[in-house]
């Protein structure tokens, strides 16, 4: 099995004039569509055009073995991504802050349902427990 994505990009569409158009765009890709687009431009074809070849944003391959039909097997799983650019403004940084602390959750929390369980669990073991040193 492989995946394949070409390019991605994540603009920044919080206010009308941001300070950074795009947050995350991969580094290589972006400088040589860049290149690409002023020879085109120039149109000049030159030799480094031969040269610009633009290899996926992230590409991974998943080999499995299929020798035993009960059995998920990964042999191996390769996956390569290219150098991304992150860049970040105060206000974005804030809105991140803004909407994680909106969230006002734990993320090493527990639901109540397994929490009630395990203090049951608990409970009840502290129960055996007294029950065998009291006789």
């Amino acid at each position: 099995m492989q995946l394949r994505i070409g390019y991605a990009q994540i603009d920044n569409n919080i206010s009308a004039k941001p300070m950074f158009q795009a947050i995350m765009f991969p580094k290589e890709l972006f400088m040589k569509r860049d290149k690409a687009l002023q020879s085109k431009k120039a149109s000049q074809p030159s030799s480094e055009e031969a040269s610009l070849e633009i290899k996926e944003f992230f590409n991974m391959h998943i080999t499995t073995r299929l020798d035993d039909p009960e059995v998920l097997f990964f042999e191996e799983i390769d996956f390569l991504v290219q150098t991304i650019v992150l860049q970040m403004d105060d206000e974005f940084i804030g809105y991140i802050y803004r909407f994680t602390d909106s969230l006002n959750t734990n993320i090493t929390s527990m639901h109540d349902i397994f929490r009630q369980k395990i203090s049951n669990s608990i409970d009840e073991d502290l129960l055996e427990m007294e029950n065998l040193f009291s006789h």
